[in-house]
């Protein structure tokens, strides 16, 4: 499946809710998120842009490989992704084939669909809860995703083709200047 998303920064996530719902959204999941990124020790996923992550999504585990897609304006990712019954079980298959935790990341999402576009607001928790609420925007093209950036009135500035990696450097360089 192609994956095609934005992430929405430096933007009011109460606001954009609001609008969101105002467009006739229907929330499809309140609940944690916990995520692990693996890799093998020579960094061979990464240093191909692609990603294998396991996540626990409320009481559901999914495992996914993501693989890169060169575009500047979107993100966009082939995804294969399978729901496993057992998480736990699912990590001692990938660390037994050689993969290491890379990251784990814990944060709070709700989610919101219309049509074929969700709409996930995610509120980053323990070591990340620097970073800010954020929205993602994922649809089947980007011009749907364009399309909603307009009807929602954000500013393009705020829009960007970026990984959870990218917004973490974003927000650690920002905290910087801050300080």
């Amino acid at each position: 499946m192609k994956e095609v998303e934005m992430k929405v920064i430096d933007v009011p996530c109460d606001i954009l809710e609001q609008k969101i719902l105002g467009l006739g959204a229907q929330k499809t999941f309140d609940d944690l998120v916990v995520t692990q990124f693996y890799d093998y020790p020579t960094r061979l996923i990464e240093k191909a842009k692609d990603l294998v992550r396991l996540r626990k999504k409320g009481d559901t585990a999914y495992l996914t490989f993501k693989k890169y897609v060169e575009d500047a304006t979107v993100k966009i990712r082939r995804e294969y992704e399978i729901e496993v019954s057992d998480f736990t079980i699912a990590d001692t298959i990938l660390t037994a084939l050689g993969l290491e935790k890379t990251l784990v990341i814990s944060k709070w999402r709700t989610s919101y669909k219309i049509d074929e576009t969700m709409f996930e607001f995610d509120r980053h928790l323990d070591e990340y809860c620097f970073i800010p609420p954020f929205l993602e925007i994922e649809s089947t093209d980007s011009t749907i995703i364009w399309d909603y950036v307009k009807k929602l009135d954000i500013p393009l500035e705020s829009v960007k083709p970026w990984t959870f990696f990218d917004v973490k450097r974003y927000y650690e360089e920002k905290t910087k200047k801050s300080i």
